[in-house]
């Protein structure tokens, strides 16, 4: 816990206020969803997405092995989809590559829909 306070200290952009709006947020999303988040198996919600689904991985991710998420992705359908494999990333993309991270994701949600 203390390593990703220490990432979001240093993140470019973030003030002493937002820490402490990230600090209550992961508590209470840590009280909301930590049981569900650490069971989750995504393979049970089925192959078929009715929304465009974007997925951003580190690719040095320790946490969510890669291959594992990119394995899932392959593996399901959307009206549209991306997968965005960041070098030099582990596991908190937006904390340690927030620009790069913000680009993809408004890139994805401006395009043009088909």
């Amino acid at each position: 816990e203390n390593a990703l306070f220490k990432m979001v200290m240093t993140a470019p952009g973030y003030s002493v206020r937002d820490m402490q709006a990230f600090g209550m947020g992961l508590k209470f999303s840590a009280s909301a969803l930590l049981q569900e988040m650490m069971t989750i198996d995504l393979r049970t919600l089925g192959p078929e997405f009715r929304v465009p689904v974007l997925l951003i991985a580190g690719k040095a991710d320790a946490i969510i092995p890669t291959a594992l998420a990119v394995e899932w992705f392959d593996a399901i359908r959307a009206p549209r989809k991306k997968l965005v494999v960041m070098a030099g990333a582990g596991h908190n993309t937006i904390f340690t590559h927030g620009d790069e991270f913000l680009r993809e994701l408004l890139a994805f949600t401006q395009a043009p829909r088909p």
